[in-house]
């Protein structure tokens, strides 16, 4: 790893350490944060891309066992790489 690199993932750190963990308030801000400090793309504008491959709030369908179909949300998504779930928790 450069200083550079190294550097990216100092300041992340320190930005983040103290937070209060708010899912709603932090999580978007936190992604991003995490793409810059890892040096990738952000995801584009949800809905600029069919299908929305790798964007935040992706939108998914939930089979239930009663046969019901929900709609719900994933936080962070990249097709073929990962799925984040953010989820509300604080020691403060």
């Amino acid at each position: 790893m450069n200083e550079t690199d190294k550097t990216k993932i100092e300041t992340f750190i320190n930005k983040w350490l103290n937070s209060s963990g708010n899912e709603i308030a932090n999580k978007d801000a936190f992604c991003l944060d995490l793409c810059t400090a890892l040096g990738v793309e952000p995801p584009p504008p949800q809905g600029s891309i069919d299908g929305d491959p790798y964007c935040l709030e992706k939108n998914v369908k939930m089979p239930q066992t009663s046969g019901e179909v929900k709609h719900g949300r994933i936080d962070f998504y990249k097709q073929g790489h990962f799925i984040l779930e953010a989820k509300q928790g604080s020691t403060k």
